[in-house]
């Protein structure tokens, strides 16, 4: 559980971005719906044309390592192979190749839930499962007047109905 997170500055930046570390439950889980609060601030936070907005994604994993890292094997085909973080950090940099999501251990963001206005927003969550970890994010964007700022964001999450199946034809 994450009790607080505030993020300051000073002057004015049209656009920001937050992405959580990653989350691991004791357990995999199913996730059924994010939720958020979503707060007009600035010189008029009730105007209907004031400018600010969020978005929030969610994506989640079955291992704590949502990247892949390549290393180069052969410098004169450029074929790559998988290796861990410590071994691409460790390789020479003409050996590194390149770094891409881990689309079979981890699902894609989901779809953005946009807000502009102050409103609790909910989507259900369309992540595989179960799973043990997740993580999210968060992208604003505002006006040197105008801003929203997340009040609230919360996931729901089931247990995985059975430990294994077992099925024969």
């Amino acid at each position: 559980e994450i009790a607080e997170v505030e993020v300051h500055g000073e002057g004015f930046v049209p656009r920001g971005s937050y992405l959580s570390q990653l989350v691991e439950l004791p357990d995999p889980v199913n996730f059924g719906q994010l939720t958020f609060k979503a707060s007009r601030i600035g010189d008029n936070p009730d105007a209907s044309h004031a400018g600010g907005s969020v978005t929030v994604q969610m994506r989640n994993g079955s291992d704590e390592t949502p990247l892949e890292y390549y290393q180069i094997v052969d410098l004169e085909t450029g074929a790559e192979q998988v290796v861990t973080q410590d071994e691409y950090d460790a390789a020479p940099t003409e050996e590194r190749g390149s770094i891409r999501p881990d689309l079979t251990n981890w699902s894609p963001w989901t779809e953005p839930i946009f807000a502009d206005v102050d409103s609790v927003y909910s989507a259900r969550l369309e992540l595989p499962g179960p799973r043990p970890f997740f993580q999210y994010r968060l992208a604003f964007e505002g006006t040197a007047t105008d801003g929203v700022q997340v009040d609230s964001l919360a996931i729901t999450n089931s247990p995985a109905l059975a430990a294994q199946a077992v099925a024969e034809v």
